[in-house]
């Protein structure tokens, strides 16, 4: 394969992963994201609250598909939560897929139907004022986050490496 080739082939792969991600940001931004956000909004934040008595120090703030548990008097950190599923998992489970990455895909979905059950174990820690929880909650949404976004990256990395491609198998 000669180095026009070469660039051909690997201009097309950019201008297909290009099209690809202007699908995905069609999907979650007109599909997933306004139903993430009715749910949290509808249902996930009025529940928590029905869960807190009358004069509790925690607050229930509700941004788009994110929401907030926060302490008036700041007894703990400010905890950021986003619903299992969201667009972390989202962006990740597209390049994963798209470059049939099949083992690291059943990682990320397991995963996130498990973090059905973990976060609510975590509130409900929390609301047991256990109050040191809140910083490994935090620490655990921005270590789900990277996680999530180096795995979306190293698949795309491996995609660009066509195990077919003739040249790669001659070196």
């Amino acid at each position: 394969m000669d180095s026009n080739q070469r660039s051909k082939r690997h201009f097309n792969f950019w201008i297909t992963v290009l099209y690809k991600l202007c699908g995905f940001c069609l999907f979650y931004l007109g599909l997933v994201r306004p139903i993430q956000t009715i749910i949290v909004r509808e249902v996930i934040a009025p529940t928590i609250q029905s869960t807190l008595p009358d004069e509790s120090d925690i607050v229930v703030l509700v941004s788009q598909d994110d929401y907030w548990i926060e302490s008036r008097s700041d007894k703990f950190v400010n905890i950021f939560l986003n619903l299992p599923f969201n667009g972390y998992f989202w962006l990740a489970s597209f390049l994963i897929w798209n470059f049939k990455k099949w083992k690291i895909f059943k990682f990320v979905f397991i995963y996130n139907l498990v973090l059905f059950i973990i976060h609510p174990i975590f509130i409900m820690i929390l609301f047991n004022k256990i109050y040191w929880i809140a910083p490994i909650i935090n620490a655990h949404e921005m270590v789900y986050k990277a996680l999530f976004i180096s795995m979306g990256i190293i698949a795309l990395k491996e995609g660009i490496k066509d195990p077919n491609d003739i040249e790669l198998m001659i070196r």
